[in-house]
């Protein structure tokens, strides 16, 4: 980057101030030449360029040394440097050289807390360390490796035995018992630098598995953070870098390990620290979190959703220095659509930062208006580029990005001279009542007349709840109307357990289920459903999954899916779960995976624990609920595997989802006090002991009533067994089990629709947060609404997202 500052205007590329590109060019002489040029004919002339690379490496130095010659400089260490500090071998001593000190023993700075551990290069390296350290648990750590890259947990010498080295020398340390914030995220305090000065305070990393996904204030003991700057301190005034760096701590049984060194190379934290350094205020928190832009949605509209909101942060010159109240908001540090996105919340505290995140989130989900389409197509033409944010335009770029953001923003209005709405709500093309009804549940009963109560409906919205006079007045714009009086309307089913790929299996291929349609799904009454495998996530795959997914959704469905199935470690689509649930829109969560059940993984309550918490922080990172799905099988232990969890776990108990709660008396009873503990528990609506145990759940009073949850495990297969565990048959779970379930409770044991209609519509959605307030009927929320004849319960009409898919009076039902 040249020394100068940017001009304002529009600048062509030739003399453009601050200029990115990869590592590794020697080949590309046109670049290289081009580049010569540019540094030869500035003003500056080379001695005004630096070289800021993310990491001095070998093919860097190969075509940057014929500038450096010329007089450019660059930011970094020289590779004597890099070969001595720069990587996680300065740790620990080799396990061939017992007697010799370790770099960082070598420093003489006094004792730096590190896990017991040993550098290794060979298998026989591995085994002999292994031996020497005499524990069970021990994890691989490439000493190159960043952000989590190559970890490996192991539990015996066969495992050691087929490790191959695929990234070179490793360590081989203590597996450590982790100390976790209230929220169940491990505490991994971590300190940056920029040549020999911290940039900031202390920060914990967002632990996901064994990588990260974005940092937020240390939460650990204040004693141990000083503790920490203090011995980084020393380390930086021993190893004196030129370049940027950073050293990672975990925190176990109270005491601070020394876990990473990021030394020599800038790492993900390094940017939203010199951004709220510039342009932040000193009383503020920040919260950087890393998440996924869509690829159609450009940054100018995703930012302007945020300034429409109020939570917009607007970088100044004067931001850091000011006596006013600081500014709060939202800003993207880096913003690649469809690649990857990093944004840092500033608030006046923790929570407030949080809550910035929530809602920075919620505008990223939201699809594009057609106002939004417009506006950034007129942003499109524009010459300059005021979209191109993150670090490499430099400060005065972002504060001239911002300005012309805004001023095209405020174009666009007066051209408009209509608000920009950022929502999803689809532009009211049409309108349909739904009139004369018995009663409206949304699902709690709607104080109107009988046959007062209207419903008008707009794309795919629920845009007025209306009362006589009001439908009189707005019928002569509706273009459809239908009546249904003797009838009620209540939510759409939201169905949590379907597999809607097939199940079974257990006796064969031809014991296979077969897969979903979209008929039967809306003759079930189901306007919501998440798919899921169960014990075959071999033959069945989650790529398919995704698929089926996908085409209901196209088909005006509201569907998610859970990554994994009845294995731990789980199958994936990405590779982790947690990579799943933030980079797939669909995948809400994690199951079923199996426990108390012979056909489970037996996974320790280590290996349920740290899965849990995964799934747990990757919801939290993208918004979603971020629920781990648990099968309870027939065992005697029933729920004990998930209290194990919570007893060594801060995870919330709501993290944690039971299914199959009516399987036996114990295992109810042991759901009753789940519930009553705060978490949700669901039971399969087609088991004859479910209406039992629902009402055991009802009879604790409303507040535990508002976390039972009833699903269908549509299309799964229903295994019987002998007493010695044989298999012996097997029946399908049915589409219609919520539909029977509700008639079942209403009209045979005497429930009221309001009470009994909670369990398969609110409560499934607020179990798994899912979006768009589904499982509710209100102004503005989606229009999911089912007509049941008001005496039979039967279902005369469906409308998904507003359309109308089933109309029984027609014998009419959308196929797919």
């Amino acid at each position: 980057s040249s020394s100068s500052s940017s001009s304002s205007g529009p600048t062509p590329p030739e003399t453009f101030g601050n200029i990115c590109m990869d590592l590794d060019i020697q080949e590309d002489s046109v670049l290289l030449n081009r580049l010569k040029n540019i540094i030869m004919t500035s003003t500056e002339g080379p001695a005004g360029w630096t070289f800021v690379p993310y990491m001095v490496t070998e093919p860097f130095r190969k075509w940057a040394q014929a500038f450096l010659d010329l007089g450019v400089s660059v930011v970094g260490e020289d590779p004597a440097w890099i070969e001595r500090y720069g990587h996680k071998g300065v740790l620990h001593r080799h396990i061939r050289t017992p007697d010799v000190p370790s770099v960082i023993e070598q420093l003489n700075i006094g004792v730096i807390p590190v896990a017991e551990g040993w550098v290794c290069d060979t298998v026989e390296d591995l085994l002999s360390a292994y031996r020497e350290m005499s524990i069970p648990s021990v994890v691989i750590k490439p000493i190159n490796g960043a952000a989590g890259e190559g970890i490996v947990f192991v539990n015996s010498e066969v495992e050691l035995e087929t490790y191959a080295f695929p990234m070179g020398q490793v360590l081989l340390e203590k597996c450590l018992d982790l100390d976790r914030a209230d929220d169940g995220v491990v505490l991994s305090p971590a300190a940056h630098y920029m040549e020999e000065k911290l940039i900031g305070d202390m920060v914990d990393q967002i632990m996901i598995g064994t990588g990260y996904g974005g940092w937020r204030p240390a939460l650990g003991p204040n004693k141990l953070n000083k503790e920490g700057v203090r011995i980084i301190n020393r380390l930086i005034d021993r190893m004196q870098p030129r370049g940027p760096g950073g050293f990672d701590y975990l925190i176990s049984k109270g005491k601070l390990v020394l876990s990473d060194v990021n030394t020599g190379r800038f790492n993900g934290s390094h940017f939203p620290k010199f951004f709220v350094k510039n342009f932040g205020h000193p009383s503020q928190t920040w919260i950087c979190w890393k998440k996924r832009p869509p690829a159609d949605l450009p940054v100018t509209v995703w930012y302007f959703r945020l300034m429409k909101k109020g939570i917009a942060f607007t970088p100044s010159k004067d931001s850091h220095d000011s006596v006013a109240p600081p500014k709060q908001g939202i800003f993207p540090i880096i913003y690649a659509r469809g690649r990857s996105g990093q944004f840092v919340s500033l608030g006046k505290d923790t929570s407030a930062a949080f809550a910035l995140q929530q809602k920075g989130n919620e505008m990223l989900d939201l699809p594009m208006t057609e106002e939004e389409k417009e506006f950034a197509l007129e942003m499109e033409a524009l010459e300059t580029k005021p979209w191109l944010l993150g670090p490499e335009i430099g400060n005065e770029g972002i504060l001239e990005a911002v300005e012309e953001m805004k001023a095209a923003f405020h174009q666009h209005l007066l051209h408009r001279q209509t608000p920009l709405v950022a929502g999803p709500t689809t532009p009211p093309t049409t309108l349909t009542l739904v009139s004369n009804a018995a009663a409206i549940y949304s699902p709690s009963k709607l104080s109107y007349g009988r046959g007062e109560a209207h419903l008008l409906l707009a794309g795919n919205r629920v845009v007025g709840i209306l009362s006589s006079d009001e439908a009189d007045a707005i019928r002569p714009l509706v273009l459809k109307e239908i009546s249904v009086p003797n009838c009620v309307v209540v939510p759409g089913l939201v169905d949590i357990h379907c597999h809607l790929i097939g199940g079974g299996g257990e006796m064969g291929p031809e014991s296979c289920t077969p897969e979903a349609k979209l008929s039967s799904l809306f003759k079930g009454g189901l306007t919501t459903v998440v798919g899921v495998l169960g014990t075959d996530g071999y033959s069945r795959s989650l790529l398919t999954l995704s698929r089926k997914v996908r085409a209901l959704r196209n088909q005006g469905m509201g569907a998610f899916m859970y990554s994994g199935s009845y294995a731990v470690p789980p199958p994936t689509i990405t590779g982790s779960v947690s990579q799943d649930i933030q980079l797939i829109d669909s995948v809400i969560g994690v199951g079923e995976v199996a426990v108390s059940d012979q056909r489970s993984s037996n996974a320790t309550t280590q290996e349920l624990s740290q899965l849990v918490g995964e799934v747990y922080v990757a919801g939290l990172l993208a918004g979603k609920g971020g629920v781990t799905y648990f099968h309870i099988g027939q065992h005697p232990t029933c729920l004990k595997p998930l209290r194990d969890i919570l007893d060594i776990t801060h995870i919330p108990i709501t993290a944690l989802l039971p299914t199959h709660c009516q399987r036996s008396v114990n295992l109810v009873n042991e759901s009753v006090e789940w519930i009553e503990k705060g978490g949700y528990a669901d039971f399969t609506a087609t088991n004859r002991t479910t209406p039992l145990a629902l009402k055991q759940v009802f009879d604790k009073g409303m507040s535990a009533w508002s976390r039972a949850i009833a699903s269908s495990d549509a299309y799964g297969s229903f295994p019987t067994y002998d007493a010695a565990g044989n298999l012996l048959g097997y029946g399908m779970g049915s589409p219609t089990g919520l539909l029977r379930l509700l008639r079942t409770l209403c009209l045979e044991d005497g429930w009221s629709l309001e009470h009994a209609i909670m369990c398969v519509t609110k409560n499934p959605a607020k179990g798994l947060n899912l979006p768009d307030n589904r499982g509710e009927i209100q102004v503005g929320g989606l229009a999911d609404l089912l007509v049941l004849d008001e005496s039979s319960l039967e279902l005369r009409y469906l409308f998904s997202q507003g359309e109308l898919v089933v109309d029984q009076k027609e014998g009419f039902a959308k196929a797919g």
